[in-house]
């Protein structure tokens, strides 16, 4: 057995005790689906996946057995088909393995009703885009609003900008005028969007809706009880 092999074997070994031998994720049927993404994987010279998909599965096995049931019934029952595929096709395009935590919070949010379907979506992309380093600052922030460019390079997230979390202040530049404000005229602000506030929270891992918005959006079709399997 060649140097390379050996050393996916161990990677492999510690996936598939985290998987199969450790926690109740072993109980749930579905997960055994990552299973076999990594022995697929087994047969290629680049492993990293393995290293990614694992600490994906470290996250999720923290829940409890019974969210865990939450979110095999929620991936059988998705109206999105391939949510499988997309949720592994995240977490291998991952190059932080501390991002894997936020794309669990996201599908057990999900799971549990409290994120639509294309909220989930977009924040799965978002996670992967963003710098690790910037999720981390955003769990700590409350509220984006009316910040200059200069305010965001002092919070270190200019890389926030152009993102659907941020969306330009409508200014009444007349209104600047009339309050002596000329200093301000042609000055861009920021503010979170309505997605932005959802995202915040699930960087936080936080429900993000509240119970009249939730209302709403069962009303509209948008938030669906997923069938029982």
């Amino acid at each position: 057995m060649g140097k390379s092999h050996r050393q996916f074997g161990n990677v492999y070994e510690d996936f598939t005790n985290a998987v199969i031998e450790t926690g109740a994720i072993k109980d749930i049927p579905y997960f055994g689906q990552f299973v076999k993404y990594a022995e697929q994987v087994q047969n290629i010279s680049n492993h990293i996946f393995i290293k990614k998909l694992s600490r994906f599965v470290e996250d999720i096995n923290s829940l409890t057995h019974g969210d865990l049931k939450q979110i095999n019934n929620a991936l059988e029952n998705s109206p999105v088909s391939d949510l499988a595929d997309k949720i592994i096709l995240a977490v291998d395009s991952l190059y932080d393995l501390s991002k894997a935590k936020y794309i669990a919070q996201a599908l057990h949010l999900y799971s549990q009703l409290e994120l639509t379907q294309e909220d989930f979506l977009r924040s799965l992309d978002l996670i992967q885009k963003l710098y690790a380093g910037d999720l981390e600052k955003l769990s700590s922030v409350n509220w984006l609003s009316g910040d200059t460019s200069d305010d965001l390079e002092s919070y270190g997230l200019t890389s926030l900008i152009g993102t659907p979390i941020l969306k330009i202040e409508h200014i009444d530049q007349q209104k600047l005028i009339n309050d002596g404000r000329q200093d301000e005229l042609g000055l861009i602000r920021f503010t979170q969007s309505n997605f932005g506030r959802t995202f915040l929270s699930v960087i936080k891992n936080l429900p993000p809706y509240t119970d009249l918005e939730k209302q709403r959006l069962r009303d509209s079709g948008k938030l669906k009880e997923f069938e029982l399997s």
